[in-house]
């Protein structure tokens, strides 16, 4: 109603509970806040692997069984992308040149906190199967924001999402459709985020994966084909999912 409110634990704590999860049709205008901020992680660090598109299922397999014992300061997510030079020759699927790569970061202060952390996917026999392998590099916050621009320039796209309990019927889905995807460069991402406990967070996210799908090609031409396929993606994916995140929804399609 264009009155000024203040929003807090305190006062107006709906309001501060929606805001915090607001997402597309926003209900009011922010003016000011205040950030709670933490320290920064001192000795971050990754493993990185890259395996043939087609291991994909047991990567997703390998998924499963390594999120439930990883700590809450270490992420794991795969990303199916153009596959680097070079590496082109090691998908097998016809007309698609891509591979999975998956990663843990530690957010942590010591390496050997990071070692610990990553361990589980670090000793997984999946690791067995990678075609390249980067162990234990040293991240800082200013390297993933650039590594996320690599399978995620700035480009035509569209993006879809389930949360999903497991991996197994859903990467059968995506294995089907990306050979006929009419871009290469389009990438699914597979993200575990198990179900922690967030007294503080404005969300009610379900499921143990965040399996989104981001569409993306340059030409005007090409976003019906482009969009068309992704829609298709998603009919099958929808009905193996326990919702999705309102933020990456294909609300078009």
């Amino acid at each position: 109603d264009g009155t000024v409110r203040t929003a807090s634990e305190r006062e107006n704590p709906d309001l501060f509970w929606a805001v915090r999860g607001g997402g597309p049709g926003l209900f009011g205008v922010v003016t000011r806040f205040r950030l709670r901020c933490y320290p920064r992680p001192k000795a971050m660090r990754s493993h990185t692997y890259i395996f043939p598109f087609t291991s994909a299922p047991d990567v997703a397999k390998a998924m499963e069984e390594i999120g439930p014992k990883l700590p809450l300061n270490v992420e794991l997510i795969g990303v199916i992308t153009a596959a680097p030079p070079g590496l082109e020759k090691d998908c097998s699927a016809p007309g698609c040149y891509q591979v999975l790569v998956l990663q843990s970061v530690a957010f942590v202060d010591t390496e050997q906190q990071a070692l610990a952390g990553m361990a589980p996917l670090a000793d997984h026999p999946i690791t067995k199967l990678a075609l390249v392998a980067n162990k234990n590099a040293p991240e800082t916050f200013e390297n993933l924001y650039y590594g996320n621009e690599v399978p995620f320039p700035q480009r035509r796209y569209c993006v879809d999402n389930i949360y999903a309990d497991g991996l197994a019927k859903p990467i059968e889905v995506i294995m089907r459709h990306m050979p006929h995807s009419p871009s290469r460069v389009t990438a699914p991402v597979l993200l575990y985020k198990g179900r922690p406990d967030m007294p503080d967070g404005a969300t009610a996210t379900k499921g143990n994966f965040y399996v989104s799908c981001y569409a993306q090609w340059d030409d005007p031409a090409a976003d019906k084909a482009n969009k068309d396929w992704l829609i298709a993606l998603y009919e099958e994916l929808q009905p193996l999912g326990t919702g999705s995140y309102i933020n990456e929804l294909n609300q078009e399609g």
